[in-house]
């Protein structure tokens, strides 16, 4: 909130969609925008209290899920991790989407997301841009150390995601492709030219449809 001179308020975050990101005990510490072009903007400073390498978002939203033994889906973009919460709780509720917001993922993270998961499963999705996709292998590689089961999705190109979700059969569409997942093999080596592959991790690109 700022004010004019005439002492109006004004709400210098308005039209942004507000998300709250959460330390590993739930409690609030910040805030995350998401804008009018869905890209995502850490709103709150580094502080004592909030550190956004110890905070997620969505994680006491979904706990509900997590406790039965959801899946967590590990993505770089908030809005495909709302898609997957959608999907989740209108079908099998297996999932549950966690967002990183286009940050890289922390040890801390890592560890938070396993103390409030029941399987030691994860998905980690791998977006088709060059410096996405490289956040996405090293929360993959990070993950690694609290999970036992680590597989990995390439990400459908543009707003495939979105589409699917909103179609009548969306739902079947989605869990299907979810499970097409595949376990993490080897380590890091880099990125193909193209970046639809990643051999070492053993990744191909199922294409822009799903």
């Amino acid at each position: 909130m700022r004010w004019t001179d005439d002492g109006a308020p004004i709400d210098r975050y308005r039209n942004r969609l507000m998300l709250v990101a959460r330390d590993q005990r739930l409690a609030p510490t910040g805030f995350v925008g998401i804008d009018r072009a869905g890209r995502p903007e850490l709103l709150t400073p580094t502080t004592p209290v909030h550190r956004p390498s110890n905070a997620l978002v969505g994680m006491e939203e979904q706990i509900d899920l997590l406790q039965h033994g959801a899946t967590a889906v590990v993505v770089d973009d908030p809005m495909d991790a709302m898609v997957i919460e959608q999907v989740s709780r209108s079908t099998t509720k297996q999932y549950v989407g966690i967002p990183l917001c286009e940050s890289p993922m922390s040890t801390a993270q890592a560890r938070m997301l396993r103390r409030y998961s029941e399987t030691d499963r994860v998905i980690v999705m791998m977006p088709t841009d060059k410096e996405s996709r490289q956040r996405a292998v090293g929360a993959a590689l990070d993950l690694a150390f609290f999970f036992d089961r680590i597989r990995v999705l390439s990400r459908p190109s543009g707003h495939a995601m979105n589409y699917v979700a909103q179609s009548p059969s969306g739902g079947r569409s989605m869990l299907e492709y979810l499970s097409l997942s595949k376990p993490l093999t080897g380590h890091q080596n880099g990125l193909n030219d193209n970046v639809t592959d990643h051999t070492s991790l053993g990744l191909e690109d199922p294409g822009p449809n799903l």
